[in-house]
């Protein structure tokens, strides 16, 4: 089957998908950006209890978890912001 999906994690609980990891980066990037604009750069990048700014990537293959996977072969793809 081979079906992926990126999974948008904000800590606070909300979880959005898409099917390319260039999409959920892109929304992960905006939310950041408007946190920013709201709260300010040190609040916003505060606020992540796991990441800065509490936004991560996770990626399911055919609905298992291969985030630490996908972290190994894909430096240059980030899952969090720094």
């Amino acid at each position: 089957m081979n079906t992926t999906e990126f999974r948008m994690v904000a800590e606070e609980g909300s979880i959005e998908t898409y099917a390319t990891y260039e999409s959920a980066y892109a929304t992960m990037t905006q939310a950041a950006v408007r946190d920013i604009a709201e709260h300010g750069e040190e609040n916003a990048r505060d606020s992540g209890a796991l990441h800065p700014y509490g936004y991560s990537i996770e990626i399911l293959r055919d609905g298992e978890d291969i985030t630490h996977a996908w972290e190994s072969n894909s430096p240059d793809k980030p899952l969090a912001l720094a």
